[in-house]
């Protein structure tokens, strides 16, 4: 998973090896060659589709959807992040969102699953 972050190939073994189970048995080569593949496929991608995320709709919020919005408006954690430029809430297609995260570990996902 976090080779589709697009790491860098350091960074890339280095996870491996600290963060997945028996990581520090698998070959350094074997584990290379999949992050080349994958440096192609993205460098495919950038070719193919520059600019599809600059493309998406944005559609207003579902009415059910309006109350959540303002309570994260509301939080002071939200206000000191966004209180230079203006904000709005809306919706977006996912498959076309950008995002990055540099590591998702299992009590986030267990988290979001709850």
């Amino acid at each position: 998973m976090w080779l589709l972050g697009q790491p860098p190939l350091g960074g890339f073994l280095k996870f491996v090896r600290d963060k997945v189970i028996d990581g520090k048995d698998i070959l350094p080569r074997q584990l290379a060659d999949e992050w080349r593949q994958a440096s192609d496929y993205y460098y495919e991608l950038e070719e193919t589709e520059a600019g599809v995320a600059d493309q998406i709709g944005v559609r207003d919020l579902n009415p059910a959807m309006i109350p959540l919005a303002e309570r994260v408006q509301d939080d002071k954690r939200f206000q000191r992040a966004f209180d230079t430029l203006p904000t709005s809430f809306g919706m977006v297609e996912l498959d076309r969102l950008i995002a990055f995260q540099l590591q998702v570990t299992r009590e986030f996902v267990d988290s979001l699953k709850a």
